[in-house]
């Protein structure tokens, strides 16, 4: 009796660590494709990003205060987290990021939006970007035409800042339309309509950043400041 019972023993400990073998080997395929996945989707982003064309614009602020650091009179002044010109400075570096990874990047001063009044042609790294403003006195004739004369230039994306997206109406031709008074989140990964996709402004404390592939897809985002 006592052998039959060390071999059902034995068995059993065979079976379980057959199971837990099986077991181990499973999660191990599991977890591996899990992290080849992940590490094969960072890598095509990071190969990817000389595909895409970068436009990279400043978060909103309300103050424009400059604070001095604590070390005494003779220590330099720093930009306040809240001050336009600290936004502006991390909007910089934001873009810098994207440019080094080897995107065509556009830097826009949504500050002075009305510089982009007349419909403006800029060069960056490469890629000639179309800027206009819109103001809610411009009619959608007046629109269309500078849009039109951007694309006549052939320009590789059109991009609009509007007031609100209802002034744009039904007019074509715009990639994308950032609309400064519409309320902060309103289109938080963008919303496309007739092939505009229309974005929020960026919220105090963060960068807005939009990307467009070469076929045309956008990817919106807004980054928090790299405190």
């Amino acid at each position: 009796m006592i052998k039959p019972t060390r071999e059902k023993i034995a068995l059993a400990v065979f079976a379980l660590g057959m199971v837990g073998a099986l077991a181990a080997a499973a999660a191990y395929l599991v977890i591996g494709h899990s992290w080849n996945v992940a590490a094969s989707h960072i890598d095509y982003t990071i190969d990817a990003l000389d595909e895409f064309d970068v436009v990279v614009y400043e978060g909103l602020s309300d103050t424009q205060a400059r604070v001095l650091q604590d070390e005494g009179e003779a220590s330099p002044y720093q930009l306040q987290p809240g001050s336009r010109r600290f936004s502006r400075a991390e909007a910089e570096r934001v873009a810098e990021s994207y440019r080094k990874a080897g995107s065509s990047v556009l830097l826009l001063d949504i500050d002075h939006p009305r510089k982009y009044a007349d419909g403006l042609i800029l060069l960056r790294d490469g890629v000639r970007f179309g800027v206009l403003s819109v103001s809610e006195m411009d009619t959608k004739q007046q629109i269309a035409e500078k849009v039109d004369y951007l694309r006549s230039a052939g320009v590789r994306m059109v991009v609009a800042l509007v007031p609100y997206k209802s002034v744009l109406g039904d007019v074509a031709g715009i990639d994308v339309a950032i609309c400064l008074k519409d309320r902060i989140g309103l289109y938080p990964e963008g919303k496309t309509i007739n092939g505009t996709t229309f974005v929020s402004p960026a919220s105090q404390g963060s960068t807005g950043v939009v990307l467009m592939s070469s076929s045309n897809v956008v990817l919106v985002k807004s980054l928090p400041y790299d405190m």
